[in-house]
């Protein structure tokens, strides 16, 4: 029981690396929401999405 104490942070990063997998493996990408729905949502709320937010004229011009 020490151990999980001590490495909770390890296993719970372990855990959803092992979900991740899983859900990537399988055909539809329902399950991708489902089970990783909530933490985009949550990382979402605290992190801001910045690139959404740029304006048009911001576009690198390419020439050549």
């Amino acid at each position: 029981m020490d151990f999980i104490i001590q490495n909770w942070a390890e296993l719970l990063l372990a855990i959803l690396g092992i979900a991740k997998i899983v859900a990537n493996l399988t055909p539809t990408t329902a399950d991708d929401v489902v089970v990783f729905g909530w933490l985009d949502a949550a990382v979402n709320a605290i992190v801001s999405n910045n690139k959404a937010n740029k304006p048009e004229n911001d576009k690198i011009e390419r020439r050549g």
